[in-house]
């Protein structure tokens, strides 16, 4: 089996298993979407690899694989990016819900405390 082939099976596979995982609800559809657009890359890439090298002549970059890690890299930085705005946010949200039942367990125990007295 060639590395071509390799790739395409490997991006068939990426789409078959989002889909299953969209389908038992374990993945919300704005992250699998980046998936699927990964996979698709990659059989696109791996079954026409001329379109790479043609791209990367068009952008004056050396080759095709060059061009390949540069896009890769940049993703992966805006996945980066993206998921520490969603950590900031979720930790925001867990110290606002923690303050609150605190403030909701003090008012359950001012209100029994007031309730036992005679």
């Amino acid at each position: 089996m060639t590395v071509q082939w390799f790739a395409v099976v490997a991006g068939a596979i990426t789409i078959i298993g989002m889909f299953e995982l969209l389908r038992r609800q374990h993945v919300k559809e704005k992250y699998a979407v980046l998936w699927f657009v990964s996979g698709i890359a990659i059989a696109v890439l791996a079954l026409f690899p001329v379109v790479l090298d043609d791209l990367a002549d068009a952008l004056h970059i050396a080759s095709g694989p060059n061009l390949l890690f540069l896009l890769v890299l940049i993703a992966v930085g805006l996945v980066c990016v993206h998921l520490s705005v969603a950590v900031s946010r979720l930790e925001e949200q867990n110290r606002t819900l923690a303050e609150e039942v605190g403030l909701m367990r003090f008012a359950v125990t001012k209100d029994r405390a007031t309730r036992e007295r005679p």
